[in-house]
C-alpha cells in the first residue's frame, strides 16, 4: 500500500501554537497568519528489492480564524511545493507539482483537502500515482466525501514499482 504522510501533526501543532501564544478575542477580525519551508525524504513503497521515496520540497502558508471569543474556528493551510519520488537503487526520479489546501472547520471537525498534492506521471506507464481533487474528511480521520480520480483512492502499487525498478 502507498502511504502518504497525514498534516494532522502539522495542524495540531499550529492550533495548539496558537492557542497557547495568545489569539486573543481582540485578533479575532485578523486571522493569525504563519508560514513555514519543509525538505523531507520519506519511504512511500516497499517493492520488495528497494523502496520508492518521497523528497518533498514545499512551502506552507498558514492562517488561523478565532471566533469572537478568541477560539480557533477555521484553520487554511495552502502548500505549493514539488515532490521527487526516486528509487536510491536504480537512480529513477520523477518530480510532480503540489498546489493544494487544507481546511480545517473546528466546529464540524472536518478536514479538507483540495488540489494537487502529488500527480506522478512515467514515461510508457502514464500517470501512476495522483493524489488530486477533494476529500474531506471526518474528526475520526475517515473520508466522508471524495472527488477526483478514482486512481487516488486505489493506486497501483505493482505498476509503480515496475516503473521505479529499472533504468
Amino acid at each position: 500500500m502507498v502511504q502518504r504522510p497525514t498534516l494532522r501533526w502539522l495542524i495540531v501543532g499550529v492550533v495548539l501554537g496558537a492557542v497557547l501564544c495568545g489569539a486573543s478575542p481582540a485578533g479575532a477580525a485578523q486571522p493569525e497568519v504563519s508560514a513555514f519551508h519543509l525538505d523531507t525524504t520519506d519511504p512511500i513503497l516497499d517493492c520488495g528489492g528497494f523502496t520508492i521515496f518521497d523528497h518533498a520540497v514545499a512551502d506552507f502558508a498558514l492562517r488561523l480564524f478565532t471566533d469572537g471569543s478568541g477560539a480557533p474556528d477555521r484553520l487554511q493551510v495552502h502548500v505549493h511545493g514539488t515532490d521527487a519520488l526516486f528509487n536510491p537503487v536504480s537512480g529513477l526520479s520523477y518530480a510532480s507539482p503540489q498546489d493544494w489546501t487544507v481546511i480545517v472547520n473546528f466546529a464540524k471537525q472536518t478536514e479538507a483537502h483540495v488540489g494537487i498534492s502529488m500527480g506522478v506521471t512515467v514515461p510508457h506507464y502514464g500517470a501512476l500515482l495522483v493524489f488530486a481533487g477533494r476529500l474531506v474528511y471526518d474528526g475520526n480521520g475517515d473520508v466522508v466525501q471524495y472527488a477526483g480520480p478514482p486512481q487516488a483512492a486505489n493506486p497501483d502499487a505493482g505498476k509503480l514499482c515496475a516503473a521505479f525498478s529499472s533504468l
